[in-house]
Formats: structure tokens, sequence, C-alpha cells
């Protein structure tokens, strides 16, 4: 294989991400190298390679192939092996019969592999496939612990189908623990909770999940048709709920956003600092494969990922986004998406239902009762602030200080939020700067701080902030003479922001 590289990355899940120039004499080589003896694992290979190479000449190719459950690294370049599969196999097998059982057999992989039998689309396949990872590793140089990563909505085509009736049937693996249980429900039902989605414990004929606690996350792009796999960490997913409902988004047809084919529009990604592995996940996902619905990019939805704030891979073109980035909680733009998708507007629509101010929509189970609201909007129209802490302001020509100071004493699987309307006379704009800050840094600003609305679209997320770093941010100017913010806190420890505000006439530029 001169001239090319395979690197075979196995994570709880074996994965084969190939990069080659060659067709037949890349399937040769991997086989000489992979050095098969059992029957069944060569022809299992055989067609692997088969589907990947078939017909694709200089196309970048990524698939996942589940049926092995050992966290084994495998790296074979310029026809050298650094590790033997024979001993990775035999960890696998002592670790399946851990196990007790395999998720997805050799021939449901091939099953899956049927989806990607476009050549032109085989750069996108380890996109639907990949399971959940740390972005430490993913970026070049990143720290081990750096945060997380891991689509918009999906089009309804052959290889990821609606859940029909939006019904999601379920199933939990035998082996699958409590706590990834509980978080499985929690996220479900939070989905359900916002969506005309129902989620129902039982196998189905067109298709169910199978819950599974594999120390990792990872779900495909809507539904497969079949039973299909989807895995939660019990180690982080009781705190970091999140990412369960990042999973169950996927499942539910949400791609990554980065990967809204607009998306060199509103970020700069750079794929130096991204291991070469995984560069095909930063793809974008063609135009005739994916719908918007009009949705604008939103750096706050819970399916972008994080930018790791020390030397960040991805960049907003509006560089104040950056702690955005990463959000554990639901964007509006998520939920409008996803009602879209399954007709919960439309079934809204052909009753009674509310009309809806600033934005918001009528809630899918309540159309006639009250409406889904961008943040920092409330009411049954989204016309008032919503009734959590906080309070109304009046902005005057002079800095004025709001204090924030929130703790959690609701346990650290739900958000306290505080919500602040600043306001000003019309025909005047409002600047926010930040005083100070407590420390609560982390990707997405997931643990606690504070989003200032001074964005000209209100139905897309704020500007985020939760470090002493963003003391150092530019004075934040309004589009209009109301400025909603909203502090939050998942943790124990009480956050505390001082924010300044004033407003200016909205014809004269930002200044001290």
């Amino acid at each position: 294989m001169s001239g090319s590289e395979l690197r075979m990355l196995c994570e709880l899940r074996c994965s084969i991400a190939v990069r080659t120039s060659t067709t037949s004499a890349a399937i040769k080589s991997l086989l000489e190298l992979l050095n098969h003896h059992n029957k069944e694992e060569k022809n299992f290979i055989i067609k692997i390679g088969e589907k990947l190479f078939h017909s694709s000449q200089d196309v970048s190719a990524g698939i996942w192939a589940y049926g092995y459950t050992k966290r084994v690294s495998l790296v074979i370049k310029n026809d050298a092996m650094h590790h033997n599969f024979e001993e990775f196999s035999k960890a696998a097998d002592a670790e399946m019969q851990l196990q007790n059982k395999k998720i997805l057999s050799n021939e449901r992989v091939i099953t899956v592999l049927n989806s990607c039998n476009d050549p032109q689309r085989n750069a996108n396949c380890l996109v639907f496939f990949s399971g959940m990872r740390e972005v430490g590793e993913i970026l070049e140089g990143a720290s081990e612990n750096a945060g997380r990563k891991r689509r918009q909505v999906t089009k309804e085509i052959e290889y990821h189908h609606k859940w029909l009736d939006g019904v999601v049937n379920y199933i939990f693996n035998d082996s699958t623990s409590q706590t990834v249980r509980k978080c499985f429900l929690k996220a479900a039902e939070a989905w359900q909770k916002e969506t005309c989605i129902t989620f129902t414990q039982g196998k189905a004929d067109t298709g169910y999940l199978v819950v599974n606690d594999e120390g990792v996350y990872y779900s495909h792009v809507g539904r497969l048709g079949d039973e299909q796999p989807i895995s939660l960490d019990r180690s982080t997913c009781t705190e970091e709920i999140g990412r369960a409902i990042h999973e169950i988004g996927h499942a539910l047809g949400l791609y990554h956003t980065q990967s809204r084919y607009d998306r060199d529009s509103y970020l700069n990604v750079n794929l130096l600092k991204i291991k070469e592995p995984y560069r095909v996940e930063f793809g974008i996902i063609p135009e005739n494969e994916t719908d918007l619905y009009e949705a604008k990019y939103d750096y706050g939805s819970i399916m972008h990922y994080a930018a790791v704030i020390e030397d960040p891979a991805m960049i907003p073109n509006d560089k104040k986004y950056l702690r955005t980035m990463g959000s554990q909680m639901f964007s509006f733009t998520d939920l409008w998406l996803i009602n879209e998708f399954y007709g919960c507007h439309e079934k809204c629509k052909q009753g009674p239902h509310l009309e809806c101010d600033n934005g918001g929509f009528p809630h899918a189970r309540k159309c006639n009762e009250e409406c889904t609201c961008p943040s920092g909007y409330g009411g049954k129209q989204c016309k008032i602030r919503p009734e959590q802490c906080g309070d109304e302001r009046n902005a005057t020509d002079k800095w004025q200080y709001l204090d924030i100071d929130i703790k959690n004493s609701i346990g650290s699987e739900e958000y306290a939020k505080c919500y602040y309307w600043i306001r000003s006379p019309p025909g005047t704009v409002i600047e926010v700067k930040i005083a100070q800050m407590s420390e609560f840094s982390a990707e997405g600003c997931w643990k606690a701080g504070v989003e200032i609305k001074t964005n000209k679209d209100q139905t897309l997320t704020g500007y985020r902030f939760c470090s002493e770093d963003d003391e150092e941010t530019e004075i934040l100017r309004s589009h209009s003479h109301l400025v909603p913010i909203i502090a939050y806190n998942k943790k124990f420890f009480t956050f505390m922001a001082k924010l300044q505000y004033r407003f200016v006439d909205a014809a004269k530029q930002t200044g001290v």
C-alpha cells in the first residue's frame, strides 16, 4: 500500500478509516497486512473492502464497522503493522464474553454498509456512523480532556429515515446500567416534551434503538429500519445530560451544525489542528442531502461542536460566539428543526392554535395553550420575561450595574436560571459590557454562565460567557431597545457576574 495510509481505530467498536488512491491493490494489501486466518473474519474484511473501494478512485472513504468491543488502536502505515490483529481479536472476544452479546453482527454491518453504495457519499459515511468522542481525541495538540464533540436535519433519503408517525421505539441492552437507562429516559423525555415525538419501549418491525452503556457516546443519524445502537457513558451522562440529548438528536435525524453546507459563511475550520483520521467528521454535508428549513446558523445548537478555547480548530466569524459553541442546552433552532421535520408545526396549523410573538411557534403538544419561545422570552405567546428569578431594568445614558448571583440548589441534573430584561427608549440601542465574571470556564459554558442577547435575530442563541478572561470582551451593542440576559448554573457553587449597561442613540457609534 505504498504511498497510502490505513488507520484502524477501535474504540469499543471497531472503526475503519481508510485513505487510498487505488482499489484492488488496497484491498489485497489490507488482507495481507491483517493476515486473517479465520475464514469468517477474512470474508468480513473482504466485504468491507469491496464496499469501501468499489468504483472509487482518489476518494477519501471512511466507514465505521460495528462488531468488536475493545478499546484498542491499530495503526498500519507503509506496509508495517504496529499491532498484532490476533492480539486485538483475542482481547475483543474476551470483552465480548463480558458484554454477553454482540450489538451488531457481521451480517448487520454489511447491511449498514449498503447505505454507502454511492462512491460520492463515501466521504460522509464516517460522519453518519461515527461515535461520540472527546474533542481532545480529535484535535491535534489538544488536552486529553479538552471537551466534547460530535449534524442539521437529514433529508428523507434511503439510508436515514424519519421515525414513522414520530414514534421512536427503543429497548435496553441487558448489560446497560441503571445510570445510563435513567439518562436515556431523561433525555428522551426532554425531546418528547418539546416536540410531537413519542418514545415507546419495545421492538418494532420498522426499527428500534438499542440503548447501550459502553463508556462512549455514539448514534446513527435517523432511523435505520432495524435494530440500531445508541450508546451513552455512565460516568458523565447524569451531570452532562446534554450529551445524551445530543445523541438522541442524531437518532431523530439531526446532523452536526458545523456540517451545514453554508457553514463556511459562519465558521473558519482549520483542518491542520484536527487529527487526520477525524477530519472527515468536519466535512460539509451536501445541500441535496440536508434540509435547513430556512433555519439560521445557530452557534448555540446542542448539535454544534465545541471550539477548545486554548487553541481552537473552529473559530466563529463573530469571535464573541467562541464560548457559545458546544452547548449542552437545547437551542430554539434545534426544537424548530425537529418540529418542522416531523410535521409538528403542520399538525398545529390544522386546528386551533396561538399566534406567537418574537419568532416563537405553537407548542407541539399544546397548540392552543402556549408557544415554544426563543431563549429569554416567555408567557403564553412569548411576549413577556420568563417567570423565574430576575427582573427588568430601564437603561439610562449613564452606565449602570447589573449584579448577577445564581446558585444551583436543585441538583446538577437541572439548570437554575434567572432572566433579566434591559429596556431603553425607542430610537436607542443598548450597550452591555462585562465588568467582572466568575471563573466557570468550560466548552460551551455548560457548567454556568450568562447569555447576553444583543444579537439581531432573537430566535438564535446569544453570546455566552463564563470566564474571567471574558472581562476583556468588547462592548456588546444591541439592534433594538430590548436585551434579554439569561444567567444559568448547573453547579452548587455560586456563579457571579457584574455587567454594565446604558443606552445610546441608535445612530451613534460604540464607545466607552
